[in-house]
């Protein structure tokens, strides 16, 4: 990255949160080790990558304004380490779920290389237990309706979740409050004028 983008990026990181240099850093490597793996592993779209930074990486750093560091972030799906890879190396204590074991592998292999105390599970969220108190986040992974059902074992009255949301929201929630009860709120994503931040609280069984 030439010294101008790098400006641009750290400036816009620095609306999102506070990230040092050195964490901006990190975040240049992960964009290496992505790019590098992606080729054999297919982590990201091909699509995406010559807008990498808009797409994943302030998309997943915009979580920050709406996570607590005094919580464990629960990430799952989190395929690449989006966001759960972002949000360690910014500091949050975070585990990531992946049920596939080459994408868990890759996040492996960043943690070890960038030093990141993130603990990654090579599993189904179905089969995940959290002694900690925590917060759920999800990425592009699945309808609202399946992410209740997927993660219903720990989303409930007690505990929270951050899902980032595309443009048929509105129809999910929907859908969604058919078989389930929760409350919501919803926030306007930094990287998509038809993308949302979707709060989820009080989930149960209708």
């Amino acid at each position: 990255m030439n010294n101008s983008m790098e400006i641009d990026y750290f400036n816009k990181l620095n609306e999102i949160s506070d990230v040092s240099r050195e964490t901006c850093k990190n975040l240049e490597n992960y964009v290496t080790l992505l790019l590098e793996h992606n080729k054999k592993l297919n982590l990201i779209g091909s699509g995406t990558l010559p807008h990498i930074w808009q797409r994943h990486i302030i998309d997943s750093l915009q979580l920050a304004k709406y996570l607590s560091k005094d919580l464990t972030i629960v990430d799952f799906g989190s395929g690449a380490g989006l966001p759960g890879l972002i949000l360690s190396i910014i500091g949050y204590d975070v585990v990531s779920v992946e049920s596939i074991a080459k994408k868990a592998n890759f996040q492996k292999e960043v943690a070890k290389q960038l030093g990141l105390k993130i603990c990654v599970l090579n599993k189904r969220i179905e089969d995940v237990t959290i002694k900690n108190d925590y917060i759920l986040t999800a990425r592009a992974v699945a309808p609202l309706t399946k992410l209740f059902n997927l993660s219903s074992n720990l989303l409930n009255n007690k505990h929270k979740a951050v899902f980032m949301k595309g443009k048929n929201y509105k129809n999910e929630i929907i859908d969604a409050e058919k078989s389930w009860q929760f409350n919501y709120k919803t926030y306007k994503s930094i990287t998509s004028d038809e993308s949302v931040i979707l709060e989820i609280s009080k989930l149960k069984w209708k």
